[in-house]
């Protein structure tokens, strides 16, 4: 009788321990009362509550300029040579736009910011810089984060640094390419991510360098150049022929085309 009591007695300690362990678990962080996202693969349903959906957006390069083209859009399920992506990465859908360049080739913020990352991730993001972009920056309404990945190299900025639309930030690269899909020469690109959130809290994970956003958004990187709407569910909505934009740019020469603009196209354009 004794040992039958004893055997519960353990046994509802386990329960009470799991129990205790699951209610914890569950219960929301400061951070994610905050709106700061955990670094957890998220569901599909989650990513387009963020508003990582496929736009349908299209470039309308200039035809006075030779501009670097996109390889790899917002919200595309393949890359560059037509092959699926991995479900290890936003679930197969693609959280930027790809631009194929050789490496070195230099890249240019597309606003003014401010720095507020450099560093080595991981695999698929190798070297990255990351700017802050202000309300006063922009124009726009809210604050936005772009982040640059696969750099050749740190970039010689750092946090802190203010930079004006059209500054060298960094070199493309193939850093956090090589190997699996990409082989031993890796693909050369830049991969620009652009956010948005209505605060300027963000935070950096030091054990993964993971930048962490105040209800951070996903932004096709094309809709900076729209203007005029920034929801990726009401860009899809639109008619087709008010998804084709044309990007504004800055050529080797330094001009700026339109000269009123507040965002330019990544890389350098060659006049022709």
């Amino acid at each position: 009788m004794n040992k039958q009591r004893g055997t519960f007695f353990i046994y509802a300690i386990v329960i009470s321990s799991i129990l205790i362990s699951g209610c914890h678990a569950t219960a929301p962080s400061i951070d994610e009362r905050r709106g700061f996202k955990s670094k957890t693969r998220m569901t599909r349903a989650e990513q387009i509550a963020q508003e990582l959906i496929h736009t349908g957006l299209k470039p309308a390069y200039p035809s006075d300029a030779t501009c670097p083209e996109v390889s790899s859009f917002f919200g595309d399920r393949t890359r560059y040579d037509g092959s699926l992506r991995t479900l290890r990465s936003n679930n197969g859908y693609h959280g930027g736009m790809d631009i194929s360049l050789p490496a070195g080739t230099p890249l240019v913020a597309i606003a003014d910011g401010t720095v507020i990352q450099t560093a080595r991730g991981g695999r698929l993001v190798g070297i990255k810089i990351a700017l802050q972009h202000s309300p006063e920056d922009t124009g726009l309404p809210v604050w936005i984060y772009s982040k640059y990945q696969h750099l050749d190299e740190f970039p010689g900025l750092k946090v802190g640094d203010r930079v004006k639309m059209g500054d060298m930030i960094g070199l493309s690269g193939r850093t956090g390419t090589v190997g699996s899909h990409y082989g031993s020469s890796g693909y050369p690109h830049l991969h620009l991510n652009i956010y948005m959130s209505k605060s300027k809290n963000y935070q950096i994970n030091e054990s993964d360098q993971i930048l962490r956003l105040e209800n951070r958004k996903y932004l096709d990187p094309l809709s900076v150049y729209y203007g005029k709407e920034l929801d990726s569910h009401a860009i899809k909505a639109l008619p087709e022929k008010e998804k084709i934009l044309s990007i504004p740019f800055m050529t080797t020469d330094g001009l700026v085309t339109p000269l009123q603009t507040k965002f330019i196209w990544p890389v350098l354009c060659n006049p022709q």
